[in-house]
Order: structure tokens, then C-alpha cells, then sequence
């Protein structure tokens, strides 16, 4: 799957030598839903993801949904199976995958520095009943390939 995301891309692959630039700066945060865009004026290949849906039909036929954000915006939504954008679905461990990737996102920012410290310093200054549980009970999300769900 990520063979067939990246070869959507249109873009040749970064040296590991070469600097990370900084990510592009957002003329939106979505909040109650995604601002949609065509995928060409995000950089992506258009023609590529037009032979998307057929070839998830016939190489991923368990794949129920996709949809690819690209800067903030929704740039693809394809579902499958008889799923729709309004119906329900068992993610399992999903969940925790894309914590996993937003904490490392985190990290590679600087926002978060030690993944093994406890967020009960950070949920003090929230008020409610996740505030009032005890911090040793809460620790950061586990790395992407641990799959754990971060509780002590």
C-alpha cells in the first residue's frame, strides 16, 4: 500500500543525506471537517490516482476506505464494500497506528522530546475527569511498530 501511495506521489525520492525542509505553512486547521482539493494543485498525480480504485478493487479487496490528505486537505476519498463516508467502522488498532505516527510527527518537531514521560504533567492544566485521573496511569503513545495502547 505505501508502494502504491508513493508511486501517486509524483515525486523522486529524497536523498537520506539531504536536509528536512520544513513542512508548508497551513492557510487552515480542519476542525470540523477537511477542506477538499484536487490532488494536482497539491502535487500529486492525478492520472495515478485515477487507476487507483481498480486496482485496490482487484489487489485489496479487504480495503474498505482510503482517503489521502495532503497539506490539510482531503485530496482523495474512495470507499468500498459497501461502505460509505456515513457509515460506522471497527478500527481496531487503527487508532493507535495514527497516534503512533502523530506522536512521531511530534517528536521529529521537537514538541514532544521523551517518549517515555508520563502526559499527567501536561493534563494538569486540563480541567475534567482525564485531568483528575493519576499520572502514573498515563504515558505518552508507544512507538508505530509496538502497538500498545500507552496505558501503564
Amino acid at each position: 500500500m505505501c508502494a502504491l501511495l508513493a508511486a501517486c506521489s509524483g515525486a523522486q525520492p529524497t536523498p537520506t543525506n539531504a536536509p528536512a525542509s520544513p513542512p508548508p505553512a497551513r492557510d487552515y486547521w480542519p476542525t470540523d471537517g477537511w477542506r477538499s482539493d484536487a490532488p494536482a494543485n497539491r502535487g500529486l498525480d492525478e492520472a495515478a490516482l485515477a487507476g487507483l480504485r481498480s486496482q485496490i478493487e482487484q489487489e485489496l479487496p479487504f480495503l474498505d476506505s482510503l482517503l489521502i490528505v495532503k497539506d490539510g486537505y482531503l485530496v482523495y476519498e474512495e470507499y468500498f464494500n459497501g461502505y460509505d463516508a456515513d457509515r460506522l467502522h471497527q478500527l481496531a488498532s487503527v487508532t493507535k497506528s495514527f497516534t503512533s505516527a502523530l506522536v512521531g510527527m511530534a517528536q521529529a518537531e521537537g514538541i514532544i522530546t521523551d517518549l517515555d514521560a508520563t502526559l499527567g504533567g501536561e493534563l494538569r492544566t486540563l480541567r475534567g475527569s482525564v485531568a483528575a485521573r493519576p499520572a502514573e496511569y498515563l504515558a505518552a503513545p508507544p512507538p508505530a511498530d509496538a502497538l500498545r495502547p500507552g496505558l501503564r
